[in-house]
């Protein structure tokens, strides 16, 4: 037996050593959440809209830091947790009951919960630093979350599947404002607040069809 638990060991071990995932495969993973995205919501393929936002996506991309990959983290950090829970139940009997299971399954849940709010900290600290990085007025990033928050209020079925991955309270309005409050007027002097695009690309978009009903999975 002792020879037999050596060797799942080992196994575990080799296999939570392939946890790692790379930039290539997370260029995969956006390819195919675009796909799914594409595959369930109306999006928008007008050439003006299109290019606005793509030309805004490029402008934050170049200023971006790439260590931020606080999603990919939390996938490696799943799979890790997931050998563990593998290991545990191969060297011992707590899977064997369904309490145990329901007790690992829960424990799982609330340690990525909580990881993930502390990922959206770190990601809103994130925006505001690119944001400025890339010369634009940070202060649409609290603002937004308003909006998001006033919607989720008024209609909180609307973005369920967005809140779930993505957590919102009071605080990501507050904590963008207060790092932003942080920085010195000199660093926010002169950033962009509208460019000179923007009336235009919001006339494109007010003046398209309504968008069709969304899809159910």
């Amino acid at each position: 037996m002792t020879s037999w638990r050596t060797t799942a060991v080992a196994w575990m071990a080799m296999a939570s050593a392939g946890c790692a995932i790379s930039q290539q495969q997370e260029v995969q993973l956006g390819n195919d959440y675009s796909a799914q995205i594409a595959s369930q919501l109306p999006l928008v393929k007008d050439a003006q809209v299109v290019r606005y936002i793509t030309q805004l996506g490029e402008q934050l991309a170049a200023a971006t830091d790439t260590r931020g990959r606080h999603s990919v983290q939390q996938m490696q950090q799943a799979q890790g947790a997931n050998t563990g829970v593998s290991l545990l139940c191969t060297l011992t009997k707590v899977c064997d009951s369904g309490t145990g299971q329901a007790a690992i399954n829960l424990g799982g849940s609330a340690l990525f919960a909580k990881f993930s709010r502390s990922d959206e900290s770190e990601a809103d600290a994130e925006a505001v630093a690119t944001t400025i990085k890339a010369g634009i007025d940070p202060s649409g990033i609290p603002g937004m979350f308003r909006i998001l928050l006033s919607e989720q209020q008024r209609n909180p079925s609307a973005l369920q599947a967005f809140f779930l991955t993505h957590p919102l309270a009071a605080d990501r309005v507050t904590s963008p404002e207060a790092l932003i409050a942080a920085y010195p007027p000199s660093a926010l002097r002169g950033l962009t607040k509208e460019t000179t695009a923007f009336p235009a690309f919001r006339r494109r978009l007010l003046a398209l069809p309504p968008s069709p009903a969304v899809k159910t999975p």
